[in-house]
């Protein structure tokens, strides 16, 4: 065995998603097709896909309220939510 093949590339090393980083589930939002169409519009001159931009729009608008997992017992858990 020559020393080219003996050695092995070196694996990448993974990391664990940040809570900022969760990982995405799917939905299904029913628009009517004039907010659909100004989603697209505004998707596409933002330079994002529609669940890009839809969810910055979340992410800016829907801050109101807040929900804390303290990490309390599991019946308790979900429970607390505050208003911001």
């Amino acid at each position: 065995m020559s020393e080219a093949q003996a050695v092995k590339p070196r694996k990448r090393q993974t990391t664990k998603p940040s809570d900022h980083q969760a990982v995405k589930k799917g939905t299904t939002v029913y628009l009517s097709p004039d907010a659909l169409e100004r989603l697209i519009i505004h998707a596409t001159k933002a330079g994002l896909d529609r669940s890009a931009y839809l969810e910055d729009l979340i992410n800016k608008n829907c801050r109101r309220y807040v929900v804390h997992d303290r990490g309390g017992s599991s019946e308790t858990a979900g429970t607390n939510t505050s208003v911001v």
